[in-house]
């Protein structure tokens, strides 16, 4: 009897362990910079502020989505490296934006001339811990101001 307590209390133990991760919580973007430009494409930098709500940290991993402005696609977001993500906290993620130079452009001059604009990100990233990792999908649209930084 004992055995069998045993066995589904380590049967309940794995199945919480690897449950799938609550999703991250948008908080803004921060620091944007431009990092080159070429007549093909612009590189832009920026830190997308989240909050995780999970009772433990994360690693994230393989991270790309691709951003639109006013709806249109001006590029795609790339996570270079691993992040260690804290629990129940809020943090900055520094990520890349592939950009064409023509999308950028053209909303930069609207960014510059409205104080708010529509931003939407769509996409995926791995997330997990103890080396077990899931997809989750990125969704976020909504108002933001844009403080580009020269």
């Amino acid at each position: 009897m004992n055995r069998i307590v045993a066995i589904a209390f380590a049967f309940i133990v794995i199945l919480t362990g690897c449950a799938k991760p609550k999703d991250l919580q948008y908080k803004g973007i921060q620091n944007i910079r431009i990092n080159s430009v070429s007549f093909s494409k612009t590189q832009l930098g920026a830190d997308i502020k989240f909050y995780n709500p999970n009772s433990y940290p994360m690693v994230l991993k393989d991270a790309v989505a691709d951003v639109y402005v006013e709806n249109k696609l001006i590029g795609n977001v790339r996570l270079d490296n691993t992040f260690n993500v804290p629990r129940r906290d809020t943090f900055l993620l520094p990520v890349l934006l592939d950009a064409n130079l023509g999308g950028v452009l053209g909303n930069l001059v609207q960014a510059l001339a409205n104080k708010e604009v529509t931003v939407k990100f769509t996409g995926m990233v791995k997330a997990g811990r103890n080396g077990i990792f899931v997809n989750i999908p990125i969704s976020y649209e909504g108002k933001q101001k844009l403080n580009l930084d020269f």
